[in-house]
């Protein structure tokens, strides 16, 4: 009862809290916006390492194969916020947004006496979002109508459900010991994608006060399901270490789509638009959206099996993403994505937990993480690299673990409008090892 306590607590608190979505980027008016790296608890300061973790009080969503390896039951919750800066050379801008980035929940029985295990997780994700405001002013040709202003929105933007589940085989017995050195399992995800995305684009002539504008909105509404599915793999070296290695592979996903187009001749009043014209109108016109397939791989070693408490413990990842996003189709504008890849790197580090004088510390987890890769953005002929480091810190608490992570990410060329990210989450670990032992009464 109090894990549950607990829990509940958690969701009143995140509950309470205020969504603001005031992120302006431009390159999210392309495909289904800018994509979101699901990044879970300590793994947001890891640069998104997760497929070959196998952490117990982390919940892998990429790569299910994890599961088995959770410590009986966990839920994790976050919420972030970002800052961008556009950058193009002469100008800046800033804004930014804050939302629930993550809810998820995993178990695993974890039965030592076997060498059988599974683990399950079900959890929701953002997926990507679609957040833009660009005015282009040009001088018409004809002088009579004076400058021309186009002003460019778009809003929303679509989330993941999963429910997966894994399993996993000890085998490689060591005589000496009696105990297995070897893991491997296999993992599968269903997930749900569901989202709209607005883009809204009003044509005016400001120097004219009577003139007309032209105002053009497209509504387009997705759902559809599809799954992924991992394998792992882990090996215990010496007396503390393990080396593990994970892949999971999504294939392209269909989703079931509808499009709604208006465009009208309005009067702009300020804060009412009066629509003088209806030029075209087009409601609910059924389509598919086809999501890219993605490939991904990674490599980890610890060793947290050493449990002395005047030794540091470590862990370092390393992956590789692939993602074919030429293969998208939709009715978004999909002639500028394109192939993208990413690598990245991370590294964990427990001090001892006493120090010289043999007194008890707090056991906290420092962590820091790289990346570098080109973005699915083909703007020009050119497409766009990304590059970032995150940092992250892990503060352990009684059935529970406080994880804070930042990291800076930048995206674009010269000589083009560059984005500078400053993204920052927080996330509530809560974690219980009692949900699958047997209840006597005295």
């Amino acid at each position: 009862m109090h894990f549950l306590r607990k829990v509940f607590l958690v969701l009143a608190v995140f509950a309470s809290l205020p969504v603001v979505a005031q992120l302006n980027s431009p390159y999210s008016r392309i495909g289904i916006g800018n994509l979101f790296t699901p990044t879970m608890g300590g793994s947001a300061g890891l640069a998104g390492n997760t497929q070959a973790s196998f952490l117990p009080t982390e919940i892998s969503f990429q790569n299910p194969a994890a599961y088995p390896f959770l410590f009986k039951s966990v839920l994790d919750v976050g919420v972030s916020g970002r800052v961008l800066t556009l950058d193009d050379g002469n100008d800046q801008f800033t804004s930014a947004d804050g939302n629930l980035s993550y809810i998820a929940y995993g178990f695993s029985p974890d039965n030592n006496r076997s060498r059988h295990d599974f683990g399950a997780s079900t959890g929701l994700l953002p997926l990507s979002t679609s957040n833009y405001n660009i005015d282009i002013i040009n001088n018409s040709t004809d002088t009579i109508l004076g400058t021309q202003q186009a002003n460019y929105t778009g809003t929303g933007g679509t989330f993941q459900y999963y429910l997966g589940l894994g399993y996993a085989y000890d085998f490689g017995r060591d005589s000496a010991t009696r105990k297995y050195n070897n893991t491997f399992s296999v993992g599968i995800n269903y997930q749900f994608i569901f989202g709209n995305i607005s883009n809204v684009t009003v044509a005016s002539f400001p120097d004219q006060s009577n003139s007309v504008d032209t105002k053009f909105t497209r509504t387009t509404n997705m759902q559809g399901g599809g799954w992924n599915a991992g394998l792992g793999y882990q090996r215990q070296l010496g007396e503390y270490g393990n080396l593990n290695v994970g892949l999971s592979f999504t294939p392209s996903i269909e989703l079931d789509a509808k499009q709604s187009i208006s465009w009208f001749n309005i009067n702009d009043l300020g804060a009412v638009q009066q629509i003088t014209d209806t030029l075209f109108f087009a409601p609910d016109s059924a389509g598919v959206i086809v999501l890219a397939p993605q490939y991904h791989v990674g490599m980890a070693y610890s060793n947290y099996r050493n449990s002395k408490a005047d030794d540091v413990k470590f862990m370092l990842t390393a992956g590789y993403s692939l993602r074919d996003w030429s293969q998208y189709s939709g009715f978004q504008y999909s002639d500028s994505l394109a192939s993208s890849y990413q690598l990245s790197i991370g590294a964990e580090i427990i001090p001892p937990r006493r120090d010289k004088v043999g007194q008890n510390k707090i056991p906290m987890a420092y962590r820091i993480g790289a990346h570098y890769g080109t973005s699915y953005l083909r703007i020009q002929n050119e497409q766009l690299n990304e590059f970032g480091m995150t940092f992250g810190l892990g503060i352990p608490m009684r059935g529970s673990k406080l994880n804070l992570s930042a990291g800076l990410v930048q995206r674009g060329t010269p000589d083009m409008i560059r984005e500078n990210y400053l993204n920052m989450q927080i996330g509530f670990n809560l974690f219980d090892a009692n949900w699958f032992f047997k209840r006597r009464q005295n």
